[in-house]
């Protein structure tokens, strides 16, 4: 969980408020494997911004 608060904060300038709702989408999260796909999403991101 930590992981993905770090990454939520080096994105937030770049996206914004748009964080608290992929904050949102990992907390909803039903499963390891959903998690993951959702912390691959974030350094995709990371990446590009």
């Amino acid at each position: 969980m930590k992981e993905i608060k770090d990454l939520l904060r080096k994105l937030k300038p770049s996206l914004g408020e748009k964080t608290r709702g992929l904050w949102y989408l990992n907390i909803m999260s039903r499963d390891v494997a959903e998690e993951n796909k959702n912390r691959q999403l974030l350094d995709s991101l990371l990446i590009k911004s």
